[in-house]
């Protein structure tokens, strides 16, 4: 099974605490919020996750490459994230989603 996850928006909410990384690079107790998700799309045996980046979309890149576990990972640029919204994030993975099923996160 496949799944999204969306990570584009500069979070403005969690300022000074998103200004210089990403919103689901942020720590929760011992690890970012973001390895939250990827361990339990992990544990439910999803082996394929799409994450839509944007704001400072390097860091989520250089931290996670292609791999987190035994999770591969593909990477879609949502170049207007500060104008657009979840909705459209989504939107840009309707090519690697169609017909088939996936789980949005």
């Amino acid at each position: 099974m496949k799944s999204v996850i969306l990570a584009a928006g500069a979070e403005k909410r969690l300022a000074p605490l998103a200004n210089s990384i990403p919103k689901c690079l942020i720590y929760i107790g011992n690890k970012p919020t973001i390895e939250y998700q990827l361990d339990a799309l992990n544990r439910y045996e999803v082996n394929e996750v799409v994450i839509v980046v944007g704001y400072l979309k390097e860091k989520i890149i250089q931290k996670y490459r292609y791999h987190y576990r035994n999770l591969s990972i593909l990477y879609i640029d949502n170049p207007d994230f500060s104008s657009t919204n979840t909705v459209y994030s989504l939107w840009l993975t309707r090519e690697y989603f169609r017909n088939e099923d996936f789980l949005y996160w």
